[in-house]
């Protein structure tokens, strides 16, 4: 059965996603917005395997939802080193 705040928090990441396109020009000012738009897409990933893995392949979802959350964290850091350390360029 699926739990409701795994239904929530998808609910709530297809809200964001739709923002983010919406949005896409505005946000693609923010330096290196790639690497932070593929970070959200791997994060959406995750929230959409942890309800898939409640009706079928239950182990192989669950490691697909684990990865997603793993690479989105990776690509956070990233950016954030990228912010940090790399030329900005203009704001």
């Amino acid at each position: 059965m699926v739990e409701q705040g795994e239904i929530v928090t998808l609910i709530l990441g297809i809200g964001c996603a739709i923002l983010i396109i919406i949005r896409k020009n505005q946000l693609r000012r923010i330096p290196f917005s790639s690497i932070l738009f593929v970070s959200y897409f791997c994060l959406f990933l995750g929230f959409v395997m942890t309800v898939l893995e409640t009706f079928f392949l239950h182990n192989l979802f669950n490691f697909l939802e684990h990865l997603g959350y793993t690479l989105s964290a990776i690509l956070l850091a990233s950016w954030c080193w990228n912010i940090a350390f790399n030329d900005k360029g203009a704001l």
